[in-house]
């Protein structure tokens, strides 16, 4: 093996250096896991910001995607109408779906519509309905 240069371990290494790197690594499990993915986001869109790219592998792969949508996100925009906040959660709901169809994941996808900043207000109730999203 070459020798390492301790300020910059890269250089010298020979890609059959690398091969026993490699071989040294711990085995990690396979990709995706067996059974349903389930992902709880807060807001709309959240999940895919978050794992979009996690979510579309695992869609790829044939993995069984569940999303449960805590909040509709209504109050992101707090000056917004009651008519506004309506046609903001409808925007989103849209853009979501529009989203998950570019990425390729079709999951199946539940929205809580908890209340916006509320959620935990409340936490038995929207305990319940979060466990009834995940049965």
């Amino acid at each position: 093996m070459a020798s390492l240069d301790p300020l910059d371990p890269v250089a010298g290494r020979t890609a059959t250096d690398w091969d026993d790197v490699v071989a040294r690594l711990p085995e990690i499990d396979p990709w995706p896991p067996g059974g349903p993915i389930v992902l709880v986001a807060p807001h709309p869109d959240d999940e895919l910001l978050a794992a979009g790219a996690t979510l579309a592998a695992a869609s790829d792969a044939g993995t069984e995607i569940r999303v449960l949508a805590a909040t509709d996100g209504e109050l992101s925009h707090p000056y917004l109408s009651d008519a506004g906040r309506r046609d903001l959660v409808e925007r989103r709901l849209a853009e979501t779906a529009a989203a998950y169809a570019a990425a390729g994941i079709e999951p199946t996808r539940t929205r809580l519509s908890l209340p916006d900043f509320g959620a935990h207000g409340d936490a038995d109730a929207w305990g319940v309905e979060l466990a009834a999203g995940l049965a």
